[in-house]
């Protein structure tokens, strides 16, 4: 699948963008989504807390501390907390859970600093639901910094693999070797018994290799199958010893002895042992199933797994054994304190490239007692000690601040037990709760400590599920249950469950395309004449207040009404292992109904079970929903009464699966729906289910101009626009966005106002945007920029901004300004040509804000301007480029190199690029890990890198299409930020 299909797919489908808030924090997510009902997203835990919330809870039946996934169809995964998706949803970006300090950053991946401009910055925090423009009393200055002028933030999600987790509800019963009784604490803190690995596993090994007579049993705890066993290597009564995630090697250092000795559990016998350079090393781990690591003497080095050659080698400077280190979930960082006379800091360290791809300042001599990176890789959390402990939380992707919670008054419930021989601090795989001290559980949304262990061993304790955690208990190591104590606490309302009426689906109509014209794309001349756009509404300046709760996507009407809907559920909703959402019994549906001019929430609309809201009609006065059992169905529903205006099954002429689901549904008008599915595009009339015409199509989500008389779509190549007149499916002219070999369409957006059409494609390293004249089909504008994205919208008439941050100016050809929403998603509509976004009250744990504002400010205007930021290439058909080919041969093999070399060469002079030696810009290919990787030199500096995945082969690298722009450092950054908040743009 390509990927403006599973764009289309994200877009289109239910894109659930799960938003929900414990007390005050709207749950974002690194991931946008805008235009469906399901993201990255958002997917990622989002909870509710409606303690303080009357009306809420007048309405939820419950809800629950879990997390929102997103739900894609079956021919996409379920987008974890790993990944980073820039596709759109209606409903917009997800926001991030840990919120009790947050700075007002931006989320850009390569920021450096708030303020690029040198006028200062401003950072705002907020602090027991209180908010200033500088920081708390007594606070700490949490943000990331250089830690050196030459440190650039350069750290990516690096997320533990599938299946490490076991399912809710897991039991254990394993028992460990007989080796010798259980002695005292002193005595028992110097065995160790029980061996997790330092990455999220499913493996433990149970016993000891003190000496050779002892043996430990390497299980999978998941499966419950012993792999096998680790004899004949002594130990003594070393603490440095390690298992790899995979249970294949257990390495350990000797405790008088200079060498690392490592043990084939597959092979079954002790390998070739690693010399150090005296006895004193601190540390051994595995970084993953592909990485050995071990200090020696101030030094990383890191080894390959599994022929444990010497790879890199990284000074660790004012390292100190005892401060907490934590490698990252896919192994490829490791983040430990490093300290310089009386200052602190993280230092995050690329174990491939052995150098520091990222520095956080640590204000004072903090003690950290831990350091954990959660498994899905978005988020590093610290713990520090002293007489007022706290639990600090970065963003992995950016390196900005997501929470900082005091812990002072939980101190003794988290201290661990004397010589506690597991790790301080853990995630769950939910990504909102924490075991702290092996002992501990705290909910970082709303701050609380949910649960203690009351004995906890001196064995370590690990999460193991969702909801379990497993102990040493005797001779055994089994699950303590915790789902009872995870499960939201939000009361149910008993009398309004007894009297309430849940809407239940109209049965569905048999469709009818007897009559359906079949039309194909077709290149004719331009006849394009839209109709007059709808006048924008007067909507109400501060936004309009809707109640906290468990939000899963926005749309607003374009009427003169100024309508608009979002949509809850209470209870969160998971997904099956096809992408389709799960719906616990008794779950329940509803939307809020907003008058965007008065701004005020008229009423409430309850929904079927299981009907998720695609789209609003132009009057605000019908609503389509998309069905979670299937994702094939939809109905359509008076706004006024919740009756059934209609209810199809538009594929079921397809084979059963995918084909069916239904990627997108909008109203045209209020009598007749557009719908999408593969491949496939059909106009409906709304009641009598009789299909007017049906068009073959791309995966680019399909976008209407604003009188809505026409459609833009893609050809399956996604190569061309094509608009149709949206009543009859003809086409009335033709679009190329680019001309580039290997661009794809990602996006598209008619002006509301002008005669003016905007297309973006994506390419490698960036896109192209293109203006063209809608009066002619003709050209106006080409920019090529180091972006892209699936969204765009234009915000006045010299700008468009692409997926919710990055504002492109047309005139200046660049990349002018990025925009973050810390708290909130983006909505896709806008009825007065304002961008309009939901947002958290941060100081109120039951409100969100819906609200517009104007791109740009007069402020970021005048910004724009001092900065003066102009497009610029240093690459573009016509120059010429140098290749840089240094690859290994796979096997059968031997002028691999050359076939790169000679592939890179083709496709640059097909671009009109020539290569040649001796030019400014360089194109680099290196072996990796994992594959190749890819990178741009300007006069021997990166400008842009890219890792190809090497498990398709070779294949993989032949076939990558290489970039044929290239841009200046930090020209994605633009002249400087805002961030969005319930009051506008700060």
């Amino acid at each position: 699948m390509g990927p403006c299909q599973k764009s289309f797919l994200l877009r289109g489908l239910i894109l659930l963008l799960g938003i929900h808030l414990c007390g005050a924090h709207l749950r974002a997510n690194p991931s946008i989504n805008f235009d469906g009902r399901a993201s990255e997203i958002l997917g990622k835990d989002n909870v509710v807390s409606v303690e303080n919330n009357p009306e809420i809870q007048s309405q939820c039946d419950g809800f629950q501390g879990d997390s929102i996934w997103a739900l894609v169809d079956h021919q996409s995964h379920l987008i974890s907390r790993d990944t980073q998706v820039a596709d759109f949803n209606r409903d917009g970006i997800g926001s991030h859970p840990l919120a009790q300090v947050r700075t007002k950053s931006s989320r850009k991946k390569d920021k450096e600093d708030d303020d690029d401009s040198g006028t200062g910055k401003e950072t705002k925090t907020q602090t027991g639901g209180s908010t200033s423009d500088s920081e708390p009393e007594g606070a700490d200055s949490i943000e990331k910094q250089d830690l050196g002028p030459q440190v650039v933030w350069t750290v990516k999600v690096d997320p533990a693999p599938p299946g490490v987790f076991a399912a809710a509800g897991a039991k254990l019963g394993v028992k460990m070797p007989s080796l010798g009784a259980i002695g005292p604490d002193f005595v028992e803190s110097t065995r160790m018994r029980v061996l997790f690995p330092a990455t999220p596993s499913r493996f433990v090994a149970l016993g000891l290799n003190d000496d050779k007579k002892q043996y430990r049993d390497i299980w999978n705890l998941v499966d419950k199958k012993k792999l096998g066993q680790v004899r004949n290597i002594e130990l003594g009564s070393s603490k440095i010893q390690a298992l790899s995630p995979d249970g294949s090697y257990l390495a350990g250092k000797p405790q008088w002895d200079n060498v690392i000795s490592i043990y084939g559990v597959t092979q079954n016998r002790p390998l070739s042992p690693i010399r150090l350079s005296g006895t004193a090393s601190k540390l051994v781990a595995f970084a993953g199933k592909s990485r050995l690591i071990l200090e020696d003497s101030k030094e990383l080095h890191v080894y390959s797994v599994p022929d444990f050659k010497p790879k890199t080698v990284i000074e660790l400077g004012g390292w100190k054994a005892d401060d907490g280190w934590a490698v990252s979930a896919g192994g490829k960082y490791f983040v430990a304190v490093t300290r310089a006379g009386a200052a602190a800091g993280l230092k995050i360290f690329d174990l491939d490239a052995g150098a520091i791809a990222g520095g956080i300042s640590l204000k004072g001599e903090p003690e950290c007692l831990g350091a954990a990176f959660s498994s899905d890789g978005q988020q590093l959390a610290v713990l520090l000690g002293g007489e007022s402990p706290e639990l600090r939380v970065w963003q992995v992707k950016t390196g900005e601040v997501a929470g900082q919670f005091d812990l002072t008054k939980f101190a003794s419930q988290i201290k661990p037990r004397e010589n506690y021989q597991g790790g301080r601090l853990e995630w769950f795989p939910d990504q909102r709760h924490l075991l702290i001290g092996g002992k501990g559980v705290y909910d970082s949304r709303d701050g609380k400590l949910l649960s203690e262990l009351k004995s906890p061993p001196i064995y370590p304790v690990r999460v193991i599920s969702p909801d379990q955690l497993a102990v040493v208990a005797k001779d055994q190591l089994i699950t303590h249950d915790l789902s009872s104590v995870l499960k939201a606490k939000t009361a149910v309302s008993t009398e309004l469950t007894k009297t309430e009426e849940k809407p239940v689906a109209a049965p569905t109509k048999p469709v009818d395309r007897s009559e359906a014209a079949q039309l194909t794309l077709e290149d004719v001349e331009w006849t394009v004449k839209l109709g007059k756009p709808p006048v924008p509404i007067q909507a109400v300046g501060r936004g309009v207040e809707i109640p906290a709760g468990a939000l899963f996507m926005g749309c607003l009407s374009q009427s003169q009404h100024g309508i608009g809907f979002v949509m809850y559920t209470s209870e969160a909703l998971t997904a099956d292992e096809n992408g389709l959402p799960i719906v616990e019994p008794g779950t329940r549906f509803w939307l809020e109904r907003l008058d965007l001019k008065t701004g005020s929430k008229q009423k409430s609309v309850p929904l079927p079970s299981g009907s998720i809201l695609m789209s609003v009609s132009p009057d605000g006065t019908l609503v389509c929903t998309h069905n979670a059992d299937g994702l094939d169905r939809l109905d359509v529903l008076a706004v006024r009464d919740g009756s059934s205006k209609g209810s199809l099954e538009p594929y079921h002429d397809a084979p059963p699966g995918p084909e069916q689901q239904v990627h997108y549904a909008e109203f045209l008008d209020s009598l007749l729906l557009l719908t999408a599915a593969t491949g496939r595009m059909t106009l409906w009339d709304i009641g009598t289910n009789k299909a007017r015409y049906e068009i073959e199509i791309g995966d680019m989500r399909p976008e209407f101009s604003p009188a809505r008389d026409h459609v833009a779509v893609t050809d399956a190549a996604h190569r061309l626009i094509y608009l149709l007149d949206a009543k009859t499916g003809k086409t009335t002219g033709t679009v190329t966005p680019s001309d580039v070999s290997g661009d794809r369409v990602t996006a598209c957006s008619f002006h509301p106002e002008s005669r003016l059409f905007a297309t973006l494609t994506e390419r490698t390293g960036g896109g192209e945007l293109r203006v063209i004249d809608l009066d002619n089909g003709q050209v106006k504008k080409q920019i090529s920029l180091p972006v892209s994205g699936s969204v765009m919208q234009w915000v006045g008439l010299d700008y468009v901004l692409i997926d919710g941050e990055k504002l492109v100016c047309i005139s200046r050809e660049c990349v002018v300004w990025n925009y973050s929403l810390p708290d909130g998603m983006h909505l896709r509509d806008s009825p007065d040509q304002r961008h309009w976004y939901i947002a958290a009250d941060t100081a109120r744990s039951n409100v969100y804000t819906v609200r517009g504002v104007d791109m740009p400010d007069e402020g970021v205007v005048q910004r724009i301007g001092a900065a003066n930021p102009r497009g610029k290439l240093l690459l573009r058909p016509g120059q010429a480029i140098a290749l840089d080919i240094q690859v290994d041969n796979p096997d059968g093999m031997d002028d691999f190199a050359e076939q790169v070399k000679n592939v890179l060469t083709d496709r640059y002079l097909s671009s009109k690029i020539k290569v040649v030696s001796g030019v400014p810009v360089t194109l680099k290919v290196r072996d990796n890990d994992s594959g190749w990787n890819l990178s741009l030199l300007h006069d021997g500096k990166p400008i842009w890198s890219h890792d190809i995945d090497g498990e398709a082969g070779p294949s993989a690298l032949l076939e990558f299409e290489p970039p044929k722009h290239a841009f200046p450092a930090g020209a994605e950054k633009g002249a400087g930020q805002s961030a969005l908040g319930i009051r506008g743009t700060k």
